[in-house]
C-alpha cells in the first residue's frame, strides 16, 4: 500500500463556490418575456485535480433572473473546462467556456405570429494562456 499512499500524496483537489450578483454585459441570453426587476444572481461551483504539475478541472455557473423579490428563475448555464501545467507561480493552460440558455431563443416573423425556436448553444470561448501568480504583503 505504500505506492498508493505515495500516489495519493501527489494529488491535490482544489474547489471553489461563489455566489453573487452583477450588472453589465455578461448576459448572453435574455428571455423575450423577461422584464428586469433587479440585477441577476449567479452561483458558480468549480474545482480541479492536480497530479504533480498537471491539472484538469471545470466549473458550472447558473445565472438567475429576478422574477419577484423572493423568486428567481434560472436562464443560463455556463460550463468551463480547463487543463494545463503549474510550475510554482507560473501556469500554462487551456480553457473552454460555453454558454447554454435554459430556454431556447425565439425568433418571431413580422408577417405572422409564429414563434420559431432556434436550437443553438449561445456561444463558446477557447483560451490558451500563460499566467504568473504573485502576492504583495502578507
Amino acid at each position: 500500500m505504500t505506492w498508493l499512499t505515495g500516489f495519493l500524496a501527489l494529488i491535490s483537489l482544489n474547489y471553489n463556490i461563489t455566489l453573487g450578483t452583477y450588472s453589465g454585459g455578461f448576459v448572453q441570453y435574455q428571455p423575450l418575456a423577461y422584464v428586469a426587476i433587479g440585477n441577476p444572481l449567479f452561483v458558480n461551483f468549480g474545482g480541479d485535480v492536480q497530479i504533480g504539475p498537471v491539472f484538469m478541472g471545470g466549473a458550472i455557473r447558473t445565472d438567475f433572473n429576478m422574477v419577484s423579490i423572493t423568486n428567481y428563475s434560472p436562464f443560463q448555464n455556463t460550463y468551463t473546462f480547463n487543463a494545463g501545467l503549474r510550475f510554482g507561480p507560473v501556469e500554462v493552460g487551456y480553457t473552454h467556456t460555453c454558454y447554454h440558455p435554459s430556454d431556447p431563443y425565439y425568433m418571431q416573423y413580422i408577417l405572422s405570429n409564429i414563434a420559431i425556436p432556434i436550437p443553438a448553444s449561445e456561444g463558446a470561448v477557447d483560451v490558451f494562456y500563460v499566467m504568473v501568480k504573485g502576492r504583495i504583503g502578507k
